[in-house]
């Protein structure tokens, strides 16, 4: 993958603490798990709330990133920081790195790779602890990860790329049945929803209604998500060879089978709650199409961290 973004004395620290995949079963207890979920659940501030999910910080208020692990949520830290320890007796969470949250989606995650913004970061491991999916169907809900590595900024992978200036109106949202709809430009949208007030309207082969409380809520996302943390690329993409049909069809049905060109899957986890999967930050990775199965959400927590430069 020829993109190069982090600076030459990183990217060789980076290439050299990279490992396998791990995963660690029964991370957390049953118990532990049920406070986790408890916080997410119970709270009133997220920083991120859309149709597709949302995000709520580790700290005390849901809305207010903190990356400092001290000033995280009490509960929070006597369940994570001591076990995160053990595992990981050198870490940091760089102020450039997106911050640790709970996640609740409704749709699965596309393809993307959680680099970071920051050249000179020594970007390390993620983990993620999955903590709860509705409903429960056992080996049904999985994270895809894939055999090649990513040395960009952040992004989201698509075959087709829109203008990466207006990625912050890229939403994927709810039509009017309740299937979800990739708009690339959400200011389009909202004036054909405002020409259509009170009417049904047809935007991307999907069906919309347009009223008052619909315009409100389209104002209410392009406010709350003027920046938006990824970029959107097909550099990944380097040769003509398409993902097999049999994984594609098992898998990956809620992206274009274009997206995953040039892709082989690597490895394949299944969400259990409590466990904890463990992975290099430079690998493109992706959630399974779990609507298959008709699991409607998924609950987990997720932090990114890095190497201390020492």
């Amino acid at each position: 993958m020829k993109k190069i973004f982090f600076s030459k004395k990183s990217l060789k620290k980076i290439k050299k603490l990279q490992s396998k995949e791990i995963v660690i079963k029964n991370f957390l207890t049953k118990k532990e798990v049920k406070e986790l979920i408890e916080i997410e659940e119970n709270s009133k501030l997220y920083f991120v709330e859309r149709d597709d999910g949302r995000k709520r910080s580790l700290s005390i208020e849901g809305s207010k990133i903190e990356r400092n692990f001290l000033k995280w949520h009490p509960k929070i830290k006597r369940i994570i920081i001591p076990k995160l320890k053990n595992l990981f007796p050198n870490f940091s969470i760089t102020k450039n790195d997106f911050a640790p949250h709970f996640f609740k989606n409704e749709f699965p995650t596309v393809i993307h790779a959680d680099t970071g913004l920051d050249k000179n970061s020594i970007i390390y491991k993620q983990i993620l602890i999955p903590l709860k999916y509705e409903p429960f169907i056992k080996n049904k809900c999985k994270t895809i990860i894939f055999d090649k590595d990513w040395y960009g900024p952040a992004a989201t992978f698509r075959h087709k790329v829109p203008n990466v200036k207006l990625r912050s109106l890229d939403f994927t949202i709810k039509d009017l049945y309740g299937n979800f709809v990739l708009i690339n430009n959400i200011l389009n949208f909202k004036l054909k929803a405002e020409k259509n007030l009170n009417k049904l309207f047809y935007f991307n082969e999907s069906s919309f209604f347009s009223d008052k409380s619909f315009i409100n809520k389209i104002k209410l996302l392009i406010k709350k998500n003027k920046k938006r943390f990824n970029n959107i690329t097909n550099k990944h993409i380097d040769n003509s060879d398409k993902i097999s049909i049999y994984h594609y069809n098992k898998y990956l049905t809620h992206q274009p089978r274009e997206d995953f060109t040039s892709l082989k899957i690597k490895k394949i986890f299944n969400r259990r709650p409590g466990d904890i999967f463990i992975w290099d930050r430079t690998k493109l990775h992706c959630s399974n199409d779990y609507r298959k199965f008709n699991i409607k959400k998924k609950t987990g927590l997720a932090i990114f961290f890095s190497y201390p430069d020492k």
